[in-house]
């Protein structure tokens, strides 16, 4: 197994968390409208499983970022999705 970089690991991270963030706001749109019961319950258990893992990838980087190991080229996107 290769290990990752420090600027890869943070990279990941972040595009990671982006793109859980706009699975998430998709899954909170479309649960609006949706009149059957079942169907609705199971998105909205899908928007909080993705709402937990963005809560994850937040909590990882605010941990990168208090120990120093945020690049200093990715420290601008890190405090965005800081803010998702």
């Amino acid at each position: 197994m290769e290990t990752m970089s420090t600027h890869e690991a943070v990279a990941w991270i972040i595009a990671a968390a982006k793109e859980n963030a706009r699975l998430y706001h998709d899954t909170l749109h479309s649960i609006v409208g949706v009149c059957n019961a079942g169907m609705r319950g199971a998105l909205i258990c899908t928007a909080a499983e993705q709402a937990g893992l963005l809560g994850g990838y937040k909590d990882s980087l605010q941990f990168l970022m208090k120990a120093g190991l945020v690049p200093d080229d990715l420290k601008e996107e890190a405090e965005e999705v800081m803010k998702l």
